[in-house]
């Protein structure tokens, strides 16, 4: 409002992206048949008409049942003759919460690439260029992919999600972004180390079914499909690090989902991460011919072990981003040297930290593509206001 006037709001467009599918997830035995191709608003590429020089807010929310929107950055050129569009766009909010200052100022999250997840939401400020002189009147694509795991970027094909039309009087002078973000609430400062009273481990899983192999994948939290009952427990006005593992083999990257309560990541490892040049393994299970910017996961060791080497994100960082809804990296499938060479996983994981304040009761955590959600991978949380006399087993 103060950066752009009392009717700024009044211009925001809110994006609502959906995907295609053929069958509901229940009659499709993998449901899985989500195609490649997304809609927004219920439309197919709509157009979104812009001024030059305008600054609009795009509030996105990825509602897909399956496919993450992996947003190939802004669009850098015209359609009409590939002049070159310098479009800007700038990060200021995750799933429904701003960033701080910090983070709005953060060179990461202008003019770059992101995903969304399904479930996830961003707020985008976007500024429109002028068109290339004579014309008054051009368009330009904004390109995304469908990404259920980072293995899926190198093959999917990049589709117009949105086309944007810039036509009408340029503003003059033109809008610009904001010299920084609103002030940060207190309740959202960072969770120190101090805080953190509570240590939980949580598992999700996707296992294929060997007999018969017709039928559906089994999809669990903690080994169990969901069934009504209480899967996690936490006092309220406890803080937690919890531990979200991946057993998934096979490129599925779940999206972690917790109603109620933001979180904030403060470690992430990704077995099958690539190095710098997008085709080399950084983990690997094996020594031989291990490279030296490779890293070794032993696959007879304590999975303990299991963890980033050279983390990018560690605990005890500042200025974290608040979620709910996070992809866990999927797992990377190794065999054990002894002599029945049996086969494990490596799973994925990110660690986050939650203040599980104001409402006592019970919501769930679940995995945000529903197919999965549908076939199982729920659980509930109970947030008590006193221990229980009971415990489940």
């Amino acid at each position: 409002y103060k950066a752009y006037g009392p009717y700024f709001t009044r211009k925001v467009p809110v994006m609502v992206i959906n995907q295609f599918g053929v069958s509901p997830n229940l009659k499709s035995p993998g449901g899985a048949d989500k195609g490649p191709d997304f809609s927004v608003n219920g439309r197919v590429n709509p157009i979104v008409t812009m001024r030059p020089g305008e600054v609009q807010m795009w509030r996105i929310v990825n509602t897909s049942s399956r496919g993450g929107v992996f947003f190939n950055g802004p669009p850098t050129k015209f359609i009409e003759g590939g002049a070159p569009a310098a479009f800007q766009w700038r990060r200021i909010a995750q799933d429904g919460v701003q960033f701080n200052d910090y983070n709005y100022q953060l060179a990461a999250h202008q003019n770059s690439t992101f995903l969304l997840a399904a479930g996830n939401r961003a707020d985008l400020l976007v500024m429109a260029p002028a068109c290339p002189k004579p014309a008054t009147t051009c368009t330009a694509s904004v390109l995304v992919q469908n990404e259920v795991d980072p293995s899926d970027l190198p093959t999917a094909t990049p589709l117009s999600l949105v086309t944007v039309k810039i036509a009408g009087a340029a503003y003059n002078p033109p809008m610009a972004f904001m010299d920084h973000a609103p002030s940060f609430p207190p309740f959202l400062e960072d969770i120190a180390d101090s805080e953190v009273k509570g240590w939980q481990t949580i598992d999700f899983a996707t296992q294929k079914q060997v007999a018969p192999p017709t039928q559906p994948a089994m999809h669990t939290i903690n080994g169990k499909k969901f069934d009504g009952e209480v899967g996690v427990s936490v006092l309220l006005n406890k803080v937690e690090q919890w531990k979200i593992t991946n057993a998934t083999a096979g490129n599925i990257s779940h999206p972690f989902h917790i109603h109620i309560n933001p979180f904030q990541v403060v470690e992430v490892f990704d077995p099958n991460e690539k190095l710098s040049d997008g085709k080399t393994a950084k983990y690997v299970t094996t020594q031989a011919g291990i490279l030296p910017t490779q890293c070794y996961l032993n696959p007879d060791a304590d999975p303990e072990t299991w963890k980033p080497c050279n983390p990018s994100v560690v605990p005890s960082s500042k200025n974290e981003i608040w979620w709910d809804v996070f992809p866990i990296p999927s797992g990377l499938s190794a065999t054990k040297t002894d002599a029945a060479k049996t086969p494990i996983i490596i799973p994925g994981y990110f660690k986050m930290r939650s203040r599980f304040v104001d409402y006592p009761g019970y919501y769930v955590i679940h995995c945000h593509i529903l197919a999965h959600e549908d076939r199982g991978m729920m659980t509930v949380v109970e947030v008590t206001p006193l221990l229980p006399p009971f415990s489940h087993h």
